[in-house]
C-alpha cells in the first residue's frame, strides 16, 4: 500500500502525517515484509521511500534509515536521491552570520527544508516548521 500525504516540501517535515499523525495520511505507508515506507505527496508528486537498516533500543534508542527522494536534491555519492536518516547538511545562509533576520536551512535525510531565522534575544536561529518543539541552532566562530 501508500501512504497519501500533502505538503509543500520535499521531505515529510512540513507534510501532513508530520503535522497531523495519522489523520493526515490516506492509506497505510507500510510495504511487504520488512518495514519499508511508501509516500507520495499529492501536492508535488514526490514519491519518498524509506527503510529502517537498523535500531539500537537502549537509552534513546537510535533508528539508521535509508530514504529515497524521487525529487530530492541530494549530493549524494552515487547521485540515486537515497540518503541516509542520520545525514542533514546546513546551508544557504542569507545576511550575515549571526545578526537580525538572516536565514539558514537545514535539509534533513529525507529531504526536507527547515528555514532557520536568526532570534537575536536567544543569540541562536529558530524554526517553527514541522510539529512539535521547535527547532535551534547555534553557531560560534
Amino acid at each position: 500500500m501508500v501512504a497519501i500525504v500533502g505538503g509543500n516540501g520535499l521531505g515529510l517535515l512540513n507534510g501532513s502525517g508530520a503535522t497531523l499523525g495519522q489523520r493526515g495520511l490516506t492509506g497505510n505507508a507500510q510495504m511487504g515484509r520488512h518495514g519499508d515506507q511508501v509516500f507520495v505527496n499529492v501536492a508535488n508528486g514526490n514519491l519518498i521511500l524509506q527503510r529502517q537498516d537498523e535500531f539500537l533500543p537502549s537509552g534513546l534508542g537510535i533508528a539508521v534509515n535509508r530514504t529515497y527522494n524521487s525529487q530530492g536534491q541530494f549530493n549524494d555519492d552515487n547521485g540515486d536521491n537515497w540518503k541516509l536518516g542520520l545525514s542533514k547538511s546546513v546551508t544557504g545562509l542569507t545576511g550575515t552570520v549571526n545578526t537580525a533576520d538572516s536565514t539558514i536551512s537545514r535539509i534533513a535525510g529525507d529531504g526536507s527544508t527547515a528555514v532557520y531565522t536568526y532570534d537575536a534575544a536567544a543569540k541562536c536561529y529558530r524554526t517553527t516548521e514541522g510539529s512539535g518543539a521547535y527547532d535551534t541552532l547555534a553557531y560560534d566562530s
